[in-house]
């Protein structure tokens, strides 16, 4: 079973918890010997998706230099939506290129095993504008439990099973673009509380494999697992239907 439909990657943003100095934009930070936009192309690609659409902005020389440099069957084309564009408006932009069809949307600061077609069957059957995948986030640090002046429990780095998280991964149906106004528009500020306000925003839990590169630190932790051959997202997430 192959993907048909299109995966839009946003990668225009500036990164800049982990942008320092001469180092590459984040969708270029290495995870071994491959930036994570490319480990994020191949997890798409894994499960039949093809044709992507690499929305640049900040970098974009970088950007576009790297994918002249890929030898792939599969169609990735970098578009230029402007460096001072917002979230909303880097897909508004790329209205003209989705020929009024479902498309998938990520961001390029992840890695994760998500089950694409359990994803796309839910968000058929929820018939909504979109959907987004959302994670179980860790904390970062220990967690007390405290009674008074004492400590009652300690549980280091705990998964937060009760709070829900954006992975930054969303099927998308074409009547978004009623809902986009321009450049100024945000994707998380505007157009998703707007989805949700109308109840035209559901929800595919993801309950396996997923992990940010938000700072140097995330990087490093991806390049540990990557070297002691744990790449949970080089597969896919055996999960039913959520």
């Amino acid at each position: 079973m192959s993907g048909r439909e299109k995966i839009i990657l946003l990668a225009g943003g500036k990164g800049s918890r982990i942008q320092q100095g001469d180092s590459p934009p984040k969708p270029l930070t290495l995870i071994g010997d491959q930036p994570i936009i490319g480990h994020i192309i191949d997890g798409f690609a894994r499960q039949g998706f093809a044709d992507f659409i690499v929305a640049l902005g900040h970098f974009k020389g970088a950007m576009r230099a790297y994918f002249s440099t890929q030898q792939t069957p599969r169609k990735i084309e970098p578009v230029d939506t402007g460096e001072g564009t917002d979230t909303g408006g880097r897909v508004f932009r790329l209205k003209h290129m989705l020929e009024n069809e479902r498309f998938i949307l990520a961001y390029s600061d992840a890695v994760w095993d998500v089950n694409l077609f359990d994803l796309l069957e839910i968000h058929r059957r929820q018939n909504r504008i979109a959907t987004v995948v959302a994670v179980q986030p860790r904390l970062a640090y220990g967690l007390l439990g405290l009674k008074d002046s004492q400590v009652t429990s300690m549980i280091e780095k705990p998964v937060l099973e009760d709070i829900w998280v954006s992975a930054g991964i969303f099927v998308v149906e074409p009547e978004i673009f009623d809902h986009l106004t321009g450049d100024d528009t945000s994707w998380e500020l505007d157009t998703l509380p707007l989805l949700a306000a109308q109840n035209e925003l559901t929800v595919y839990k993801h309950r396996g494999f997923w992990q940010s590169m938000d700072t140097l630190k995330d990087a490093e932790m991806l390049n540990d697992i990557w070297e002691n051959g744990d790449a949970a997202w080089l597969y896919t997430s055996k999960q039913g239907l959520r």
